[in-house]
């Protein structure tokens, strides 16, 4: 149990910090780049 505690707080991790390098690439980026990137 500890070992899947573990890997579900690194995927909590890895999603939050791809979050926020979306969120600073949308703002160094053109518009329409960033819509392009986060309509996936």
């Amino acid at each position: 149990m500890k070992f899947l505690k573990a890997i579900m707080i690194v995927a909590v991790l890895v999603t939050a910090l791809g979050l926020g390098a979306c969120a600073k690439k949308q703002e160094t980026m053109t518009t329409s780049a960033g819509t392009t990137g986060y309509s996936k």
